[in-house]
């Protein structure tokens, strides 16, 4: 009797000290989540860890909702399949962190660093990203619908599939940002989707937007110069003064969009849909035309080089001008 009583006292000893969801993790006390810590699937809902160093942790699977995490150094924490619902977290390291399909709905992530970090399929829906900077990041099939992400950084950013429905992205930074199709000739990996998105003055420059999904965004000011947009739908964009120079555009839908004053010198308009667009004041010196259609668009104002816009539709076309007007 005494040797099972022995057994028994040791058992429980060891489930007290095994189980992470006992003791004072549930408390949510914050002495026990430091840095290298392994924790996966604590409750620490609510918990204040702003400015501890966290780096290196594992909170696989747990639940942080309402947590305060702001300036809290995360570098390389493993936050997978977590629930950061609501999170406070602005001015964080997350850098080479790794929070696929993590659930940060609503969560304030403003000014963090998310640079190299892996959030595959993570749920950002609604969060606020302002000032954030994830240069590097893989956000392939994240949801970052609704989000306010101005002026963040994705430079680079591997955002193939990313739900960027109606999330305002003004004056961000998307250069080299890869969003699209892998070639024109197949669709795979899916691409992202920014219908309705406020994109007024970001920058993608250089970007891979192979049939991306833009329709009814805005892009006034947008920078899309050297930008791959072959397949992309722009159908009914609001983009004055945007910046397509040197982009590719072959069979981009651009049905009735608003691009007045926009910039097209060198792009490669090829089988590129541009009927009723209001392409007024626009300039497409040295552009590449071939079956272009730009039946009953709007052209007052439109610079076009001598001799060069054989090729264009213009059944319908209104203010054709002059050096592209009598060609056959």
């Amino acid at each position: 009797m005494r040797r099972l009583a022995t057994y028994a006292a040791l058992a429980g000893a060891l489930l007290v000290v095994l189980s992470p969801l006992e003791g004072p993790l549930a408390a949510g006390n914050p002495d026990t989540v430091r840095a290298g810590a392994v924790l996966p699937g604590a409750n620490l809902r609510g918990i204040d860890l702003s400015g501890r160093d966290l780096s290196g942790i594992n909170l696989r699977g747990a639940d942080l909702t309402g947590a305060n995490l702001a300036g809290a150094n995360l570098q390389k924490a493993d936050l997978r399949e977590a629930r950061l619902r609501q999170v406070s977290a602005p001015g964080a390291n997350l850098t080479d962190a790794n929070i696929g399909n993590a659930d940060l709905t609503l969560a304030d992530l403003s000014a963090a660093n998310l640079s190299g970090a892996i959030a595959l399929l993570a749920n950002l829906r609604g969060a606020k990203l302002r000032g954030l900077k994830a240069v590097g990041a893989l956000l392939g099939g994240a949801n970052l619908s609704r989000s306010d992400a101005r002026d963040a950084d994705f430079s680079k950013a591997y955002v193939a599939g990313a739900n960027f429905r109606q999330a305002i992205l003004t004056g961000a930074r998307l250069v080299d940002v890869s969003a699209g199709s892998a070639t024109p000739s197949q669709n795979w990996p899916l691409p992202a989707h920014f219908e309705g998105a406020r994109l007024d003055g970001a920058d993608f420059t250089g970007a891979n937007l192979i049939g991306c999904h833009f329709r009814e965004a805005t892009l006034r000011g947008t920078i899309l110069k050297n930008a791959r947009l072959n397949y992309a739908d722009l159908t009914w964009v609001q983009a004055r003064g945007a910046d397509f120079s040197g982009a590719r555009l072959g069979l981009a839908r651009m049905f009735s969009s608003h691009i007045e004053n926009g910039n097209f010198t060198g792009a490669d308009l090829t089988l590129t849909w541009l009927s009723g667009a209001r392409l007024d004041g626009s300039d497409f010196s040295g552009a590449n035309f071939e079956t272009t259609d730009m039946t009953s668009a709007s052209l007052a104002g439109a610079r076009f080089a001598a001799g060069s816009a054989s090729g264009i539709i213009l059944s319908g076309a209104t203010s054709v001008p002059n050096e592209i007007k009598d060609q056959p």
